[in-house]
């Protein structure tokens, strides 16, 4: 489902919206999320240190992804095929 929703939302913003850039967020110590960004192809952009009040109550770094326009078309054809399985 994951997979899915991610095509869906980055179509709608790519392909109807026109955006030039998806950004991607997630707690630094969030291994599992970062691999699932990396894995569609967000490329890490950098850590916001100290960004934002965490879950476990204290202080979160933030690992900020993106995806570009022209990284579109790749990223998309790599969910179709992770779809298809």
């Amino acid at each position: 489902v994951n997979t899915e929703a991610k095509r869906l939302m980055l179509a709608l913003a790519f392909e109807r919206w026109k955006v030039h850039r998806v950004t991607l967020k997630t707690d630094e110590r969030n291994s599992r999320s970062r691999a699932n960004i990396e894995r569609i192809g967000g490329k890490l952009d950098g850590i916001l240190r100290a960004h934002m009040p965490a879950s476990d109550g204290g202080v979160r770094n933030t690992a900020t992804y993106s995806i570009v326009a022209s990284e579109w078309p790749g990223v998309a054809k790599r969910l179709d095929g992770m779809l298809a399985r």
